[in-house]
């Protein structure tokens, strides 16, 4: 096993833990959606988790000649994958919330799970930065896209409560995210 296979199937295996949570949890409010609504918010959050996780599995691949096995490689998989671990296990209420629906339970948490969900993409774009100073000049639309719009969608959502606004957010993130994985 090289050291890029031995690090890709670490990451691997962290965005994988997200991917697995997301589902388990769209799982289990499904089977409880008669006790309380499920909502849109939180299965909206969830899609975005599950596509940012495909697009930074995506990014990693593509960036296999550049990467190298140190602990800095190291540590910016977890802060790039852990967030969406922490995001997949809480975005749903738990049986025993006393929530009255799905929804309530994002807007209540919103701030921390918005937040949380802007380290990956700070993450990458410092990452970025610091390894190819010039990566955003090669290719602007595509690193626009992919780089700053998730942090800025995020950041802007973190104060409104209003529902209305929240879907609209958690729609231009899934958006941004199927484009980016499309291009």
């Amino acid at each position: 096993m090289t050291a890029f296979e031995a690090l890709f199937a670490f990451y691997g295996l962290l965005l994988g833990l997200a991917i697995a949570a997301v589902v388990s949890g769209f799982g289990e409010q499904w089977r409880r959606r008669h006790l309380r609504p499920i909502g849109w918010l939180a299965p909206l959050l969830g899609a975005y988790v599950l596509l940012a996780a495909t697009r930074q599995w995506q990014n990693f691949y593509a960036a296999r000649d550049a990467l190298t096995m140190t602990p800095a490689t190291l540590f910016t998989c977890l802060a790039m994958a852990l967030p969406y671990t922490f995001v997949a296990q809480v975005m749903f209420p738990a049986a025993d919330d006393a929530v009255v629906d799905g929804d309530t339970h994002y807007l209540a948490d919103r701030r921390i799970l918005l937040g949380v969900l802007m380290v990956p993409p700070a993450v990458s774009l410092a990452f970025n930065l610091v390894t190819n100073p010039s990566f955003l000049a090669k290719d602007a639309v595509s690193d626009i896209l992919a780089q700053p719009a998730p942090l800025i969608i995020l950041a802007a959502l973190i104060p409104w409560r209003q529902r209305a606004w929240q879907i609209a957010g958690l729609l231009a993130l899934i958006v941004n995210r199927l484009v980016v994985i499309i291009i």
